[in-house]
């Protein structure tokens, strides 16, 4: 996640897999095309790796 400055991969990324994870404030943008692909690439080879708890609630 050394992509951009935090929180914006970690946001990127949650977006991407279809949580609600809001806006970005200013200075924070969004990243660009290139760099949400190279992050999603990341998260599909850690497969298994990454899990989320049931019954947790994204607001």
């Amino acid at each position: 996640m050394t992509t951009a400055a935090n929180p914006v991969p970690v946001k990127s990324a949650l977006q991407a897999m279809g949580f609600p994870a809001g806006p970005f404030r200013l200075p924070l943008v969004p990243l660009s095309d290139e760099q949400l692909q190279s992050v999603m690439k990341v998260i599909r080879e850690a497969g298994d790796l990454i899990t989320f708890k049931t019954g947790v609630k994204v607001a």
